[in-house]
């Protein structure tokens, strides 16, 4: 039985700002313990894991994201313009743990 891969293998750098999210990020994340901690990682040694989105939406040049709202609401707020991704092959095959 061969398996095939959720994900391309290969990381892409994308605009941050065609990267939608595709949830609502709650409030007060920003004084979170855990988004404090995402921080200071990224800060420290940088974007150790890309995030996860979908293939371009047709006729845009947009992509959902599907995991690493955190990461990409931090990114943000420290003024990054460009992401490394990795994007689904399959939308409904890939589900993220909560």
């Amino acid at each position: 039985m061969q398996v095939s891969l959720g994900f391309s293998l290969e990381c892409v750098t994308l605009p941050i700002e065609n990267i939608l999210l595709s949830r609502r990020i709650p409030d007060g994340l920003a004084d979170s313990k855990k988004f404090k901690q995402i921080r200071s990682s990224i800060e420290e040694i940088g974007l150790i894991e890309p995030l996860s989105i979908t293939k371009e939406i047709p006729q845009t040049s947009n992509h959902m994201l599907l995991d690493g709202h955190i990461r990409s609401v931090v990114l943000r707020d420290l003024g990054v313009t460009e992401v490394p991704c990795l994007i689904a092959k399959d939308d409904e095959a890939y589900t993220y743990n909560n």
